[in-house]
């Protein structure tokens, strides 16, 4: 039995923020949460509403900040926290301030849009007083911004650790008939390190598919010289994006095979646009294409009886492709797939489109998926073995594929549902945006420093603020949603009114 019982009000941010906080402290079960939505408490709803009641295992009620310091008190961590919030004269501040941040808690939530199933909406359609919002903001922020950094410092950790686990190396895996080549380069080793997305370029039978991006030239020709005697004879990118398509042009005159990309792809490689300075910094400017190029038929013919059906799967952007493999029920998915949660989407994305791919991609019989940027998601032993064999098990995801595409089309019709929701109420695209962040999520706030640096780095490009607009692609010019991470409402109290 848990020692304590909380009530708490799911529909305010800082709550939120305060049990992302309680599930990392108390992996023992000894708080059980329950939100007032869910259930009938110990009190009167309106008095739930005002402040947070806990239920010892004894029976005994405590209310507010003196609930609060009894939680803390439970954890070693904070123990510290509740004692200074018990001392005379403390406490009394200590309840003082509990109440004003209670009563103004609803100067910014993140349940606007339809992310909580609320109690009192007419709460939240009151404006905001100017205090309101910057402590709400304040407060929510100082509590979940410790937890996020520990757990972003950690996750950086990871991709520096895979990084140097896979850079340069080569997995062959399904007898020979596939192989990854990880890349490297100095500038580019940036991008996996800072946001664990890693550069391959695969090979199935003989066909080789994204040989990787400019800046990678040395590393793709040295894997290209030690695969001189794997037969490739086809080069196709699955799309346009630089760290895929820099390099075709290389591979074309290294192997002597023909190059093939879907008929929308070929004309952004016969002449690229100029990407962003810091694109082309790390991943590097593609060229204008040379080499002979023909579009891509429905399959492909490979060498020793192997064929790829080509599958149109835009989302990602308008000329993505995937290879399916029948024989091995394989999938090269390219950047089709990028993770169940999504971080920071570019102007090319269109998640509308990516959930009809993903949709017909269920369609499939998939045993194994490998992504662009290396990963491999299968439960089938013999690949997991392989790659723990040749040192790369940290590539290695053992998740049914079906499962996990699933998971992201679930996923994507939850924001789509959240949009839509935030769209009828009228709210601002920034209050939208901020309903499909909860701070419940780990995966929402331990991204959060990454996505900032993504977003910085690129000068905008990259970002959260992206999000609605690639659920809601504008046709023609004039974008409606404002690259802003919130908006609010003020009231004039000399003029009586609302900005």
């Amino acid at each position: 039995m848990p020692r304590w019982r909380i009530f708490y009000d799911d529909q305010g941010e800082i709550c939120q923020a305060s049990l992302a906080w309680l599930r990392i402290l108390d992996p023992g079960k000894r708080v059980e949460a329950i939100p007032i939505t869910a259930c009938q408490g110990p009190a009167p709803q309106e008095a739930l509403l005002r402040e947070l009641h806990a239920v010892g295992d004894d029976g005994r009620v405590l209310r507010g900040s003196e609930a609060l310091a009894a939680l803390a008190r439970e954890f070693r961590p904070v123990w510290w926290l509740g004692w200074l919030a018990s001392l005379p004269g403390l406490r009394t501040a200590a309840a003082s301030m509990y109440r004003w941040v209670a009563r103004h808690r609803y100067g910014l939530s993140r349940c606007r849009g339809g992310q909580c199933r609320v109690e009192r909406t007419d709460l939240l359609k009151q404006p905001s007083q100017w205090q309101a919002f910057q402590l709400c903001r304040f407060t929510g922020w100082c509590v979940i911004t410790p937890l996020g950094a520990v757990l972003w410092l950690r996750r950086l950790w990871f991709q520096f650790r895979t990084w140097l686990a896979v850079r340069g190396k080569t997995a062959r895996l399904l007898d020979g008939r596939l192989t990854l080549f990880f890349l490297g380069g100095r500038v580019s080793a940036t991008v996996p390190i800072f946001f664990g997305e890693l550069f391959a370029m695969i090979r199935y039978g003989s066909l080789l598919v994204d040989p990787g991006g400019t800046r990678m030239a040395r590393s793709v020709a040295r894997h290209l010289r030690s695969a001189a005697g794997q037969g490739i004879r086809q080069v196709a990118p699955t799309h346009a994006h630089e760290e895929h398509c820099g390099n075709l042009d290389l591979a074309v005159n290294q192997t002597g095979a023909l190059l093939y990309a879907h008929r929308r792809a070929i004309p952004l490689l016969l002449a690229p646009p100029r990407i962003p300075f810091m694109r082309r910094m790390v991943i590097g400017q593609p060229r204008p294409l040379a080499s002979a190029i023909e579009p891509l038929a429905e399959s492909l013919a490979l060498e020793d009886g192997l064929e790829v059906l080509v599958l149109e799967t835009p989302g990602h952007c308008v000329e993505h492709s995937a290879f399916y493999a029948p024989r091995d029920r394989l999938l090269l998915i390219g950047d089709g797939f990028m993770g169940t949660h999504f971080s920071s989407p570019n102007d090319d994305v269109n998640h509308v489109v990516w959930m009809r791919s993903l949709e017909r991609l269920l369609d499939l019989d998939i045993e194994i998926m490998v992504e662009g940027h290396g990963h491999v998601h299968t439960l089938r032993e013999d690949v997991l073995t392989a790659l723990r064999e040749q040192g790369l098990g940290v590539m290695a995801s053992r998740y049914d594929p079906k499962q996990l595409l699933q998971q992201k089309l679930d996923f994507l019709r939850w924001v789509s549902d959240q949009i839509a929701v935030g769209e009828k109420e009228g709210l601002p695209a920034s209050v939208i945006q901020a309903t499909v962040f909860p701070w419940t999520q780990r995966w929402s706030f331990e991204s959060a420093g990454q996505d900032r640096l993504a977003a910085t780095l690129s000068g905008g490009e990259f970002g959260r603020h992206k999000v609605l607009r690639s659920f809601r692609c504008p046709s023609g010019e004039g974008n409606p949603y404002l690259p802003m991470v919130y908006e609010m409402r003020i009231t004039s109290r000399e003029a009586g009114s609302s900005a």
